[in-house]
């Protein structure tokens, strides 16, 4: 998948009330917690994706007054678009998404008692510290509109090559960064993460 088909294929993956997003119908694929899948039979498309995920994000440093100042909700998903109901080539890039607009239980109830909203400029860079290895994972892109002071809000985007995305998600200790904002991610944060490929993987 290039660059250029970026937007198209992000807004099929993670829209979330669109007409085109009515025709796809998604279910938990089976033996894969958080994984689910979306087949689009006017377009004959697959969608297999990891369910939104909520993780911390930090900025800076807290301050004593307000410890939590520096806290931020974060939603994570990965996901793949082929055409037809199985991959006919060997997939190369995952689609990674990292949004402050979350949809969650957790990501609200934090969001709700939140006074900092949350931006990700189109520019950052997308950085991952897999077992000590530093894996620079290029710029993101958003596919949302500008706001009243001529900013993107939303949700950002980046292609990641599978060779690193496999780093990732086996890595035992996994640190990731956007811009200036650190992702404090969980194990089972990766492992959803992780079924992602195990399920590519099962498709082969």
């Amino acid at each position: 998948m290039h660059l250029k088909h970026l937007f198209f294929s992000t807004t099929i993956i993670f829209a979330a009330a669109s007409a085109l997003a009515q025709t796809t119908e998604f279910k938990n694929v089976d033996g894969r917690k958080g994984v689910e899948e979306g087949y689009n039979r006017f377009m004959d498309q697959t969608i297999l994706r990891t369910k939104r995920d909520y993780v911390d994000g930090v900025m800076g440093k807290s301050s004593i007054l307000d410890p939590r100042s520096n806290k931020r909700a974060l939603e994570i998903s990965a996901g793949i678009v082929f055409k037809g109901k199985q991959p006919a080539e060997p997939v190369t890039e995952i689609i990674l998404m990292i949004s402050p607009d979350t949809q969650t239980t957790a990501g609200k109830l934090f969001q709700n008692s939140d006074r900092n909203k949350t931006y990700i400029s189109p520019d950052s860079e997308v950085i991952a510290i897999a077992d000590g290895e530093r894996i620079a994972l290029g710029k993101v892109v958003k596919t949302g509109d500008l706001n009243a002071f001529g900013r993107y809000e939303g949700s950002v985007f980046g292609l990641i090559p599978i060779a690193s995305y496999r780093k990732m998600v086996i890595a035992k200790k996994l640190e990731m960064a956007v811009g200036g904002i650190e992702i404090k991610l969980l194990s089972r944060n990766q492992e959803r993460l992780r079924g992602l490929v195990e399920e590519l993987d099962s498709r082969h």
